[in-house]
């Protein structure tokens, strides 16, 4: 499947939004997943992707229309979708055994957002801990307090929340003792060079200690080789990366990897 990166100088700004908007509205939009593997190479989770189906342009990577969504105010819209989809998809079949979707701050923290969830588990009869929520570090650019409200609200819904691209921007190692939040997401900064600095390891296996003693779930994310699967294999519940599989249309990734299949050959290479 062609995957465009770029676009026409010509399709931009205004003209793109419209695009984008009609889009959404006349299901141009297609969810694509990506595995979360353990330690034992079972692909289990996995997190929603979203890729526009453009009729001129073909299928368009976030990179190509986020960046529009979030100028002309569509990003609401667009993580809806996602969201009512992967409650779709997780209420027809069993596998996934959970699906993680990335909301923006401006969604997460918007009126109506924690009805919004709720309506759509109901909807789908879902059970909560099936969904996971992926907050990112620039949501500390609001008021804590704020924050933490929000999020517990959406807890007391029994979903899981995620924090995301840990290590890249604004939050701290103590906001972890003060949210709500079940699951941290090492980013591929933090896992890139691991295996091969020592100042990088040292930092990672702090956090993996703090997050163990919180108990919280931890999910490295980036893994490439063979050498970061094998550090963060036997110290992470999770991995996700290419080393394991790119995103791929839900359908297709739902047949690829039912219960008792794995992520193929490298499962073997997790734990040293």
């Amino acid at each position: 499947m062609h995957l465009s990166k770029v676009l026409p100088p010509l399709a931009s700004g205004p003209a793109l939004a419209g695009d984008l908007a009609r889009g959404i509205r006349s299901g141009e939009l297609r969810l694509f997943l990506q595995g979360q593997v353990d330690a034992g190479g079972a692909v289990s989770a996995a997190e929603a992707l979203v890729r526009w189906a453009h009729p001129e342009h073909g299928i368009l990577a976030p990179a190509a229309f986020i960046p529009v969504a979030e100028t002309f105010g569509l990003m609401g819209e667009l993580e809806q979708w996602v969201l009512e989809s992967s409650c779709s998809v997780l209420s027809r079949d069993q596998h996934p055994s959970r699906i993680s979707v990335n909301i923006s701050p401006r969604h997460l923290l918007g009126p109506d957002f924690v009805r919004t969830v709720s309506d759509s588990l109901n909807r789908h009869n879902l059970a909560p801990a099936r969904l996971t929520l992926e907050i990112t570090e620039s949501l500390f650019e609001r008021p804590v307090t704020e924050v933490v409200e929000r999020l517990e609200s959406l807890a007391s819904l029994g979903i899981s929340l995620s924090m995301d691209d840990f290590g890249t921007g604004y939050s701290s190692l103590a906001h972890l003792a003060k949210l709500p939040i079940h699951e941290l997401k090492l980013d591929r900064s933090l896992v890139r060079d691991a295996p091969s600095r020592e100042r990088d390891a040292i930092v990672c296996n702090a956090v993996i200690e703090l997050c163990n003693k919180l108990r919280l779930r931890i999910v490295a994310e980036g893994i490439e080789t063979i050498e970061q699967a094998k550090f963060f294999g036997g110290a992470c519940e999770l991995l996700q990366g290419f080393l394991f599989g790119r995103p791929e249309p839900v359908d297709q990734w739902i047949a690829k990897f039912r219960p008792g299949m794995n992520a193929g050959r490298k499962e073997t290479l997790l734990v040293a």
